[in-house]
């Protein structure tokens, strides 16, 4: 009877299936098929959000495989799901299992966001494997925006001048709060400084006076977190030179001429 006691606990142990889409400009984005909320590797994985992991095509090179991922938006208006598909869009996805204990992880899958659909308030979310990475250009195309990052490495500008630092005095909601100084400026993101997402950066979904509400709500932030509310561009010519004062560094081609400009003056 001993001799089954391994194969048993193998066999009846939970297996929690985890997802998790590092975004672009937002940091990362975790949820499980558990039913409930937990952290793993200080990051909390929201419950019951993940559907089920399915193979859209095979190759002879596992790092070619494409699947599919539903993700379950019934608690989601229609804004906070076109929301969440615009900043999952591009990302890279990880997908591994875990015991119930959260100790034993094991990678099943990873890829890129390539194509999302909705349906009944549930997310249809194509990935290709990592190797789709080697058909992607190498260079970059012309634009007429900056192709930068705002306060990346090509921008050089430095957003922590025109930054507002401030605390969090009360929590009015999941993805709302209120600090002390009233906001009369325009800003675009909240930089978390301490508490449970320190480090990570959010876009403001709206502001009024003191009270401001970002995109996320799957946070958990508390009064007396440090933050800093840090300044948005629009990649315009415009505003990077009469705002910012950084024309120098712009990262796009404002003044070449569109096929319309071209056909106007045929």
């Amino acid at each position: 009877m001993n001799n089954l006691e391994p194969f048993m606990k193998e066999k009846f142990q939970i297996k929690i299936t985890c997802c998790k889409i590092n975004t672009i400009y937002n940091g990362s984005i975790c949820f499980s098929d558990y039913n409930k909320g937990f952290f793993f590797k200080e990051e909390y994985y929201e419950a019951q959000r993940l559907g089920s992991v399915s193979s859209v095509s095979k190759s002879r090179d596992v790092e070619h495989d494409n699947f599919e991922i539903r993700v379950f938006m019934y608690d989601k208006n229609e804004r906070e799901i076109e929301v969440f598909s615009s900043l999952i869009e591009g990302g890279s996805v990880d997908i591994f299992t875990l015991d119930e204990a959260l100790t034993e992880e094991k990678k099943i899958q990873s890829g890129i966001v390539s194509q999302i659909k909705m349906s009944d308030k549930v997310l249809y979310i194509t990935v290709y494997g990592i190797g789709s990475l080697l058909q992607r250009p190498l260079t970059e195309a012309y634009s007429l925006n900056c192709r930068a990052i705002f306060g990346d490495h090509r921008c050089k500008f430095d957003r922590s001048k025109m930054a507002l630092k401030g605390q969090i005095e009360e929590v009015l909601g999941k993805n709302k709060f209120r600090i002390l100084e009233n906001i009369t400026k325009q800003y675009n993101s909240v930089k978390f400084i301490s508490g449970n997402n320190a480090g990570r950066e959010i876009e403001i979904d709206s502001i009024n006076g003191s009270n401001i509400t970002i995109i996320l709500d799957n946070l958990l932030f508390s009064t007396g977190d440090i933050i800093e509310l840090m300044p948005g561009c629009d990649k315009s010519i415009k505003t990077c030179s009469s705002v910012y004062k950084n024309a120098l560094n712009f990262r796009g081609e404002p003044h070449i001429p569109t096929v319309r400009t071209i056909l106007n003056k045929s």
